[in-house]
């Protein structure tokens, strides 16, 4: 009988290929984890993209047969697959001194890649504590409901493991439903890049996207709406609803690049990460 192959518990919510363009010279990344306190940088640092941004059994389901990572081996894997490759491609065009040609299918990609990383973000996603306790009580008011409260419902209402278990695979299934109405709002959002000037970088941050009002809701329907989504220390890719602007290249001096990395730190509720300790150090002690 062949050996049942082992099921991943190790789910990262910032995809390793995108961390990889944050790396040092060394391949490895400066990390650092959000506290009740605040950041904190651990002492076992810099690490490797397969240390960073992930949690156990974050995209674990519950199936017939049990426990299953079917999710994080269909879904996930798709887009950091399409991610990567997405990545790959841009950073050899823009290495060449040209904008990367994105239309058509591989613009609706983009976008389509885009809106799942911002519902990926755990930022966005309620506490498994908060849904243990709302699947516990719901078990309870539907026994209630029904008249009476059967031994297997109060047991169910009452074992931790269980509502943990349904508590993330209910939040593990909603972050990977396609947020159609975001998806259908992006149809008016085209690609632009964003380079940084001098010494300048961007950090990494658990959120990976983010969006700006530009002094108004930061919401897609807003139409003043920018969406940042930094891809290197150097580069990030921006999408607005400005066609005209469609591949330019912009050009952000020191002061833009650290009122965003103030941004991603304030906007971030997991971690941050950096190739520069230094840079890491500067935003979480500033002078």
């Amino acid at each position: 009988m062949a050996k049942r192959k082992e099921r991943s518990k190790k789910h990262h919510f910032v995809p390793q290929c995108l961390q990889q363009w944050f790396c040092n010279a060394a391949g490895e990344i400066w990390y650092a984890e959000k506290s009740p306190n605040g950041f904190v940088i651990p002492k076992n640092n810099p690490r490797t993209p397969n240390g960073c941004f992930w949690e156990r059994n974050l995209n674990t389901i519950i199936t017939a047969d049990g426990l299953s990572d079917a999710l994080e081996k269909t879904t996930w894997e798709d887009i950091d697959q399409g991610l990567a490759k997405f990545l790959n491609q841009a950073h050899r065009i823009l290495d060449n001194k040209k904008s990367p040609d994105i239309t058509n299918e591989s613009l609706q990609i983009l976008r389509y890649l885009v809106a799942m990383l911002m519902t990926r973000s755990p930022e966005i996603a309620p506490s498994l504590e908060s849904l243990e306790n709302k699947f516990s009580s719901g078990l309870i008011t539907l026994a209630k409901q029904a008249g009476r409260l059967t031994a297997d419902l109060q047991a169910k209402a009452e074992n931790q493991t269980y509502l943990r278990q349904s508590a993330r695979h209910i939040r593990a299934t909603a972050l990977a439903l396609v947020p159609e109405m975001t998806l259908q709002e992006m149809q008016n959002f085209f690609p632009s890049w964003g380079f940084t000037v001098g010494k300048s970088s961007f950090i990494l941050g658990s959120k990976m996207v983010y969006r700006t009002g530009n002094g108004g809701p930061n919401g897609v329907l807003n139409p003043n709406c920018e969406i940042w989504f930094p891809v290197s220390p150097k580069r990030v890719l921006i999408l607005t609803r400005d066609r005209a602007a469609q591949g330019r290249v912009h050009y952000l001096g020191r002061d833009k690049v650290r009122h965003w990395n103030q941004y991603i730190v304030r906007s971030s509720g997991r971690a941050i990460a950096s190739h520069s300790q230094e840079l890491l150090k500067s935003l979480l002690n500033p002078r």
